[in-house]
């Protein structure tokens, strides 16, 4: 189901997505937009600030955690779209798997960009305009903000809720995190409003003889009488062998802590090449849509380029901290608690300190949906052997590092951050992870050092009922995860768990993915090895050549 699911939302449109009415001849799809960043950051809500929370980015490379003027936006080296002179930036909360042991993993996937044109009267965007569809803080699906989202399990039925194991007890493949913007604007043309929504509104169309409000209707209220494209945006996410389904309660977390769905929301910042998008909309916009054919609509296929894209990198700085892309993390970064159904008001939480904005030292590579994302790890000296670190996300061999600033279509613009700088804009209260991850062991764990090295590659915790934890009957958790304890509560941070001394305990190194670099050892014979464990366990996982 998993793989069919990818190859399907690869390969093909969402075609029985029955809101997005795909016969219809109205829109062209943006495929194939890679992620820039995944990272607290976000430039309308926390302007020069970390953000509350993970934000998966695509688009311009010069996202920052400021709006950018509109020339600035335009002047972008490189897009992560396929379209290069679609300069926008388009992001939403990233979907992170909660692991048995309650540590987390973001899941993998790609992004599609619809826009639709639905009568002749359509506009193009402002220079600058910008705005959010959704609700992070509150949980109101009755709220005009909660109108755009639809999300779904293998692109089957639209809701505003996640899979969870009462409604799909079989398991899902594949999510789509999808969401609508407004699309009709103020007369004056504004292109924001303090709230961030206000200054658009929801698009109309017939309910018999009513108008009533549809994420993508078809004329515009007398208040926003503006008719501009309207965005749907899907973040698709690919579950695996690493990240399998489970029906517990808040398996598939937002990075808000939403385990419901219900505050998916997203953000846009317009920076499309203004006579580009004023001709994509006359030439194939309504009635002349040409789908995800985007060689049939001459203005799109003039900067039209996959390779492009795959080949755009962020060009700033990002917050100092793990986002779990080199391992799981014990909490999701900031304040973040487990937002569970029927809780109104995001839950709070003790002050949380924010890291600093330094350059990525690395990037993390998935191989499978041709990712490279920056990361700041403060395990990396300047002089470390990378090719030694290996990720515990994705795939077996379809993850590795690599030095940041060493490849991308803009590399002469990218600073490579630097193992001190990196160590010094750690949060306040964060002990830095130790080189070549030590990780303390008790004494009855180190007996055997490689026997503990198998048997710890396919052993975790789970939740039961009482909320303790039991390593009986589980299945494994081919993830990296911090070192088990006689508490079942994480701790505070990843660098904690991992930094914990205890005098009953000897250091140990811990060949396994995310978690050591292996001196000495080489990467086929790693991947080798970890292959040859999980078909032990009669999981069949495919390994990428790197």
């Amino acid at each position: 189901m998993m793989l069919s699911s990818y190859i399907n939302t690869l390969f093909a449109t969402s075609a029985i997505m029955s809101s997005l009415a795909l016969g219809a001849a109205d829109h062209w799809i943006v495929t194939q937009l890679q992620t820039l960043t995944i990272s607290r950051m976000d430039p309308i809500v926390n302007p020069n600030d970390v953000s509350g929370h993970v934000h998966r980015v695509v688009g311009a490379s010069n996202f920052n955690w400021h709006l950018n003027d509109p020339q600035t936006q335009l002047n972008a080296a490189c897009s992560s779209t396929i379209i290069g002179d679609d300069k926008s930036n388009y992001w939403a909360p990233q979907l992170y798997y909660r692991h048995p042991n309650n540590t987390f993993t973001p899941v993998l996937g790609g992004v599609r960009v619809y826009y639709f044109n639905k009568n002749k009267d359509v506009q193009p965007f402002p220079p600058g305009l910008n705005m959010i569809s959704g609700l992070a803080m509150k949980r109101d699906l009755t709220a005009t903000q909660s109108l755009g989202i639809k999300i779904s399990c293998d692109h089957g039925l639209q809701t505003q809720w996640l899979p969870n194991g009462t409604s799909h007890p079989g398991g899902c493949g594949s999510i789509s995190m999808g969401i609508y913007f407004p699309s009709c604007g103020l007369a004056n043309g504004a292109t924001s409003s303090s709230d961030h929504f206000s200054h658009m509104a929801w698009p109309q169309s017939y309910d018999g003889p009513n108008l009533v409000d549809d994420p993508n209707g078809i004329v515009c209220p007398s208040s926003h009488p503006i008719k501009y494209p309207t965005i749907f945006a899907e973040f698709n996410y690919y579950l695996d062998a690493d990240h399998p389904w489970r029906n517990d309660e808040c398996t598939l977390v937002l990075s808000n802590g939403d385990c419901t769905g219900n505050n998916f929301h997203a953000d846009f910042v317009n920076g499309w090449v203004p006579q580009t998008l004023k001709d994509a909309i006359a030439q194939c916009g309504y009635g002349k849509g040409p789908g995800d054919n985007l060689d049939a609509c001459a203005p799109l296929k003039k900067t039209k380029s996959e390779p492009n894209s795959w080949e755009c990198r962020l060009d700033g700085k990002i917050p100092d901290e793990e986002v779990g892309l080199w391992r799981p993390i014990s909490q999701l970064p900031g304040c973040n608690p487990l937002w569970k159904n029927g809780v109104t008001q995001k839950p709070g939480c003790s002050s949380t300190p924010k890291p600093g904005y330094v350059f990525p030292n690395a990037y993390f590579e998935n191989l499978k949906f041709r990712n490279k994302i920056p990361v700041a790890l403060a395990e990396l000296k300047d002089n470390a052997d990378i090719t030694t670190f290996i990720p515990s996300v994705g795939d077996t061999g379809a993850g590795r590092l690599g030095w940041w600033g060493s490849e991308g279509s803009n590399k002469n613009q990218l600073t490579k951050g630097n193992w001190q700088a990196i160590i010094d804009s750690l949060a306040p209260g964060t002990n830095p992870p130790a080189i070549g991850n030590m990780i303390t062991l008790t004494t009855s764990q180190t007996e055997d050092e490689e026997n503990t090295v198998e048997t710890q590659d396919h052993e975790a915790s789970a939740d039961t009922d009482d909320g303790t934890q039991s390593e009986a009957n589980t299945p494994p958790v081919l993830a990296a995860d911090p070192p088990a304890s006689e508490s079942t509560t994480p701790a505070t941070t990843a660098v904690e768990a991992e930094g914990a001394e205890s005098t009953s305990a000897k250091y140990c190194k811990r060949k396994k993915r995310g978690l050591l670099p292996r001196a000495g050892d080489a990467l086929s014979s790693h991947l080798s090895r970890r292959s040859r464990r999980r078909s032990i366990h009669g999981q069949q996982i495919s390994v990428y050549v790197l």
